[in-house]
């Protein structure tokens, strides 16, 4: 076989291992896209007062092999806007480096003020944490494990929706303290779920 074969086909390989890896990561991004635009459908119909219908939305969602519900995707919901995440609230207005769910809620102990002038970027970005955790409902935890268990996955879950909720309506008191908060009691849920499952 002459070399300019040899380089020929390493080259055809090359570019279709490339290609291949392109394909991966729109096709990551695009379902990343596709379950933030879920979270944004199941926190419309929470906004609403729909709890029934935010808990079919939430169900229909995990069944969809298609889309990914697995921990670690529902966790990235909560990252930088610029990592993937939903950001926090519609519309950018944080540094960048706080332009997320939770970074967001830890910008809050200092920063609640400025939350109270945007406040219905902290109504949204509480119930886009409630709705990922009718997703969490939903999905389940697979198996009993030491402390993870799935009654406790199950009651952090419940917990987060009731506490995203209150996040929200903290928000739409436009109330510095009470989004401080509200911040405070939906972090330390949060912390303490990732002591035990470490999503």
């Amino acid at each position: 076989m002459s070399m300019q074969v040899r380089m020929g086909i390493a080259g055809i390989t090359f570019a279709a291992v490339v290609g291949m890896v392109g394909l991966s990561g729109a096709s990551e991004l695009g379902g990343q896209n596709e379950l933030n635009a879920t979270v944004v459908k199941i926190a419309e119909a929470l906004k609403k007062g729909d709890k029934q219908g935010a808990k079919k939305l939430a169900a229909v969602a995990v069944a969809n092999k298609d889309l990914p519900t697995d921990h670690e995707s529902l966790m990235t919901v909560f990252r930088l806007r610029t990592k993937k995440g939903l950001g926090f609230g519609p519309k950018a207005f944080l540094e960048e480096k706080n332009d997320g769910i939770r970074k967001g809620l830890g910008f809050a102990k200092e920063g609640a003020a400025e939350l109270a002038k945007n406040h219905t970027a902290v109504e949204t970005t509480g119930y886009w944490v409630a709705a990922v955790a009718e997703l969490s409902i939903a999905k389940g935890w697979d198996a009993d494990e030491a402390m993870k268990t799935k009654a406790r996955w199950k009651t952090f879950s419940e917990e987060m929706v009731n506490l995203g909720v209150a996040f929200a309506e903290a928000g739409a008191s436009k109330n510095a303290d009470k989004i401080r908060t509200a911040a405070d009691k939906l972090d330390a849920s949060c912390n303490r779920c990732h002591d035990v499952f470490n999503p």
